[in-house]
């Protein structure tokens, strides 16, 4: 990457987070349709990170559409160390 870099998000070309979200998409809706077939505490990370991402969306594109979605964004860092810090 470099500083100016554009990086365009369209239909085809996505962020690396909504690429796991929708990897786990079908497991989601059945959590949805199911949710008593789960312990929502043993769940696997991404797929935890696929139900907030998502009830996250679903509440932006309806308060506030006029946002960017997190999953069409990209976060990046100055500096390993700034990295690190977030990865705490």
């Amino acid at each position: 990457m470099q500083i100016g870099q554009h990086i365009v998000f369209d239909d085809e070309n996505h962020s690396g987070v909504y690429d796991r979200v929708m990897s786990k998409l079908s497991i989601v809706n059945d959590i949805y349709k199911y949710p008593d077939k789960y312990d929502i505490k043993k769940l696997e990370h991404h797929t935890q990170v696929a139900l907030r991402e998502l009830a996250l969306e679903k509440i932006r594109k309806r308060e506030y559409p006029e946002y960017p979605s997190r999953m069409s964004s990209l976060y990046v860092s100055e500096s390993i160390e700034e990295s690190e810090k977030w990865a705490e």
